[in-house]
């Protein structure tokens, strides 16, 4: 029941600005950010029970493949007033969402900061490799990829990985830079190995 609060706060504070990520994508036609922004959006509201909609983000996932304005202007505006149900009724009854406990001795929380840091300067290590050659690129995508044993975590990141090994890099960039905030923000939340 803990890791479930958890789960919640998580998913409460990794979208408050999922509708506004997904309007400007939308308005500037970054048809691979509201991919990127809806597998995601799909992965975590379905883990938390919000069912229907993890169904309009599977089906804008879809949609942003064939990149139809018309089609994800209304599946948006839809997974918007979804979304902002699900955050209203989180923050009503957030008395009983309790954030994740400090209850580590300073040690430990240290150790688990350094594991953190370590991830993201990798995932930082990646974004810079883009620029210097592809074999550098997929050696530490390769290794993030090994490295991440959250099961949610790599089913995000196989996107990616993906991306890298078929050597489409725009959509690589794009998709690790979001991966890596999103990462950034779950686990600024909570102690990083309890997810691991």
């Amino acid at each position: 029941m803990k890791l479930f609060k958890k789960q919640i706060l998580r998913f409460y504070n990794d979208n408050t600005k999922t509708n506004q990520r997904f309007k400007q994508a939308l308005q500037n036609n970054k048809y691979d950010e509201i991919f990127s922004i809806a597998h995601i959006l799909k992965s975590s509201s379905g883990w938390i029970g919000a069912v229907q909609l993890s169904k309009i983000a599977n089906n804008i996932e879809k949609t942003a493949k064939s990149q139809n304005q018309t089609i994800l202007h209304e599946q948006i505006d839809l997974l918007s007033e979804e979304l902002n149900m699900i955050l209203n009724s989180i923050m009503k009854n957030n008395s009983k969402i309790k954030p994740p406990s400090s209850d580590n001795n300073n040690t430990n929380s240290a150790i688990q900061q350094n594991n953190q840091n370590n991830f993201i300067a990798l995932i930082d290590q990646i974004i810079d490799s883009f620029n210097v050659d592809i074999t550098t690129t997929l050696l530490l995508s390769k290794k993030l990829n090994n490295m991440i044993q959250d099961s949610e975590l790599k089913e995000e990141y196989k996107i990616i990985y993906d991306y890298i090994e078929l050597l489409e890099l725009d959509k690589a960039l794009e998709a690790i830079k979001i991966f890596r905030n999103q990462f950034n923000n779950i686990y600024s939340e909570s102690n990083f190995n309890e997810y691991k």
